[in-house]
């Protein structure tokens, strides 16, 4: 308890949250993200812990950033100089316990809320024109503490300070990936969550890849890849966006024009790509693009690998992997953007050939999170394993006329995909017949003629 205001505080606590933002700036993010300035009790602790959540934005804070940054906000000898910055870093030897200490701040904060609504409501009791005003005014404050996420998002707003946005002649603002197959079966608002899902090599990633360089030409776009490395990732956007081929990218024999090509292509472009590890570091990186030159999309490579350091060791994998998902969904609305991620299926989905939503792998919270679900796959699946077979059978030999064509229609064969809507918010479930073209690693619209081969 405070000697004087007898207020519930956890000084010492406070201070070993703040030494571990200023000692792993690296994972500042995760206190930040679920913490306000208004839960610490101390003063120089929310001086501190402002300065690190704007530092956060653009950069991982470090100890001589943020005293300079307090240093130059005048702020420096108030905290108590560098000499208490190093003092609460000293006593921060690891991230162990944040948890347990959020919660423990968090609580003395609602705690000191309770107090403070208390004070107030007998004042407010001796001048209510009557009880039931006296009641009203309680439960509303009583509800603003209870209902609160941490105090960061307690209050509420009557539903007609919307009207006139709903209600306007202009439609809805849509952020369409570019792609006009795609945009014709879905095109997502800022805020909604999309789940990419399909067999391994099934295309799913080249189609995210696509999906990025698109959206790229119109703004900017973060892809988060775990699966693949920049160059790689690279590899697969300039086929996208030069017809060039893409085992002349790998073999490195561009030519002089087609390198000044690629080049031009890749640097007109918003795409931006980030090597962060857990679902938390994918925010600050995007949160980061925001401020500084703007964000459309973020795109996940693939939701499974992502990590989530508030869990391990406190949950099964299939719960890790749920809240991974809802972050996926909050950090949409949180950043007015859309999260695209990608998804693995579970084994049932092979032996039953046509992958459903329920075949996501460790779906549950997928499911429900996701604003629209995407599955891509061949049409039939014991067709291509057909075909694909005597393409390797005659790749490399000397055809004959009918070998040849027998060639050329296995090469469509294991072409073909479907891209089906299973989920879509405001959005009916569809489907759309589309061919891979592997030189290129991208997709486009199928032929009738190719369908039907």
């Amino acid at each position: 308890m405070s000697e004087y205001l007898g207020l519930p505080e956890n000084i010492e606590i406070e201070a070993q949250i703040i030494g571990r933002m200023v000692r792993f700036g690296d994972r500042a993010h995760e206190i930040i993200s679920r913490m306000s300035v208004e839960q610490f009790y101390s003063e120089r602790h929310r001086v501190i812990f402002e300065a690190v959540a704007k530092i956060a934005e653009t950069a991982a804070p470090s100890l001589q950033s943020i005293a300079a940054a307090l240093d130059r906000a005048k702020k420096l000898e108030y905290i108590g100089g560098a000499a208490y910055l190093m003092e609460i870093v000293d006593s921060a030897f690891s991230m162990v316990g944040t948890d347990s200490d959020i919660d423990a701040v968090q609580g003395a904060y609602k705690r000191r809320q309770t107090i403070e609504m208390a004070r107030a409501l007998m004042n407010d009791a001796v001048e209510a024109e009557s009880a039931d005003d006296a009641l009203a005014t309680a439960v509303a404050k009583l509800s603003a503490i209870v209902n609160g996420s941490g105090g960061m998002r307690s209050g509420f707003s009557h539903a007609a300070s919307n009207l006139d946005s709903v209600l306007s002649s202009d439609r809805p603002r849509e952020i369409p990936t570019g792609i006009e197959w795609f945009d014709e079966i879905y095109t997502p608002r800022p805020g909604n969550y999309i789940v990419l899902a399909g067999f391994s090599g099934g295309g799913k990633t080249a189609l995210a890849a696509g999906i990025a360089t698109s959206m790229s030409r119109r703004g900017n776009v973060l892809l988060a890849s775990l699966e693949m490395s920049k160059d790689e990732i690279l590899e697969r956007a300039i086929p996208w966006a030069t017809d060039i081929e893409i085992s002349r990218i790998r073999n490195r024999k561009l030519t002089a024009e087609e390198k000044a090509a690629a080049r031009a292509e890749i640097v007109s472009r918003g795409l931006y790509i980030t090597e962060a590890e857990s679902v938390y570091e994918v925010e600050q990186a995007a949160r980061s693009l925001k401020v500084s030159k703007g964000l459309d999309a973020v795109l996940i490579d693939y939701l499974q690998l992502l990590t989530s350091p508030r869990s391990k060791g406190e949950q099964n994998r299939a719960q890790e992997v749920a809240a991974i998902s809802r972050h996926c969904k909050l950090m949409a609305r949180r950043l007015d953007c859309v999260v695209y991620a990608l998804s693995q299926l579970n084994n049932d989905a092979s032996r039953d050939g046509i992958p459903k939503i329920h075949h996501l792998k460790e779906s549950g919270g997928i499911r429900q999170d996701a604003d629209a679900v995407f599955m891509v796959y061949h049409p039939d699946k014991e067709e291509h394993d057909a075909a694909k077979s005597v393409l390797n059978n005659l790749r490399s030999m000397q055809r004959t006329v009918e070998q040849e064509n027998l060639f050329r229609k296995s090469k469509i064969k294991v072409a073909k995909r479907v891209l089906d809507l299973q989920k879509g918010r405001s959005a009916e479930e569809t489907s759309t017949a589309l061919m891979f073209e592997g030189r290129y690693t991208r997709f486009r619209r199928a032929k009738t003629t190719e369908w039907t081969v």
